[in-house]
């Protein structure tokens, strides 16, 4: 296994978990400690991760270095199950935004025998609706960004301005009960926004690991937010906010 190779698993491995150990991660990549440590220092010189006695922490800060296609295989069972929540509020003829987010995705193939119409900035859900007649599309254009693998400029904005939806799917890098659903983007964290005032219900699909953390962008206050969809229970805090933006709140358990 190549460094770079290592160094990716290494960082899949702390967006799930808060720390991660140098005998855990030698172990596990047959390597020794040194070699592990060497990897460490070199994700510390990036900025993503502060090495601490015995293994290293994600950085917390509300930039981002992680790449789409780090993200797009982590917490997949969580990510599937919240998207088997969400089908239920989908209906036949509805309009719906769906944004870039990995987490949003896993609800199309859910849903993608209904006649709807969809409006959304990611390529990934352009390309799987292209063949499905009983797909309205309506794709937001604009500056097409490879790494978060979406379109975003003021003309699709211009664009989104003038339509109203059922409902506006959307997700976050990160949730905080003083600041709200924020992200890494302020190109997409302004769609996202002006997807939601747009939308009779906005539903937030988001997962255990982005609570209680600030990002770049803020996307819109808890208040914004008709329904939030996460993985895990919340803490009481977190509920006793909730029901204070009447906000409701589903949990969806990955299977075993």
């Amino acid at each position: 296994m190549t460094s770079d190779t290592r160094k990716s698993n290494i960082k899949q491995m702390l967006l799930q978990k808060s720390f991660v150990s140098v005998s855990e991660m030698a172990e596990l990549f047959t390597v020794t400690e040194e070699t592990i440590r060497r990897d460490l220092r070199m994700l510390e010189k990036e900025g993503i991760i502060s090495r601490t006695h015995g293994g290293a922490v994600l950085k917390d800060k509300v930039s981002s270095s992680f790449e789409r296609q780090e993200i797009r295989g982590i917490l997949q069972a969580s990510k599937s199950a919240m998207a088997d929540t969400a089908k239920h509020f989908v209906q036949n003829g509805f309009c719906i935004f769906m944004d870039s987010s990995t987490t949003v995705q896993n609800l199309f193939p859910q849903i993608q025998d209904l006649q709807l119409t969809i409006v959304t900035d990611s390529i990934d859900i352009i390309i799987a609706c292209s063949n499905l007649p009983n797909i309205k599309l309506y794709a937001l254009g604009g500056i097409y960004n490879p790494r978060t693998r979406c379109f975003s400029s003021s003309l699709g904005r211009d664009l989104l301005a003038n339509l109203y939806f059922d409902i506006a799917f959307i997700s976050c890098r990160t949730i905080s009960s003083s600041e709200g659903l924020c992200d890494s983007n302020i190109e997409e964290a302004s769609t996202k926004r002006l997807a939601g005032q747009h939308a009779s219900k906005t539903i937030a699909m988001v997962d255990h690991t982005k609570f209680d953390r600030v990002s770049f962008a803020k996307i819109c206050g808890l208040e914004d937010i008709d329904v939030l969809i996460s993985d895990k229970p919340i803490d009481p805090a977190w509920e006793q906010v909730l029901r204070e933006k009447q906000v409701e709140v589903l949990i969806s358990r990955p299977q075993a």
